[in-house]
């Protein structure tokens, strides 16, 4: 399994290769899992991945239960942390210009 800073510097170092091995594939990550914002049902999540990468994630709210055994209290609340667990995501590819990072979508856990 691929850090996520190491496939953001494959894409740094060469975008066109980078994009003909990941775009459109599911990749996965271990690392811990917070939901961003206080909407209930809210599918945007941030990662903090095991090497210390921070990003951005998207979990459907389908995929969503799955990952309530890994916070306290089995339910998922704002900006608290849940155990560190396996996710995969779908890359959707580079984004950004000045902050680049990968846009992952339609997240869910494996373990």
């Amino acid at each position: 399994m691929l850090s996520y800073n190491e496939i953001a510097a494959e894409y740094a170092a060469n975008p066109e290769a980078a994009g003909k091995k990941y775009d459109g594939r599911r990749l996965a990550f271990s690392g811990q899992l917070m939901r961003m914002g206080s909407e209930p049902g809210g599918t945007y999540f941030g990662a903090i991945a095991e090497d210390g990468a921070m990003f951005d994630t998207a979990f459907e709210v389908s995929e969503q239960e799955a990952l309530k055994a890994k916070f306290e209290g089995n339910e998922i609340q704002p900006f608290q942390k849940s155990s560190t667990l396996v996710f995969e995501c779908m890359n959707e590819g580079q984004v950004g210009t000045v902050v680049q990072g990968l846009k992952l979508s339609k997240c869910r856990a494996t373990n």
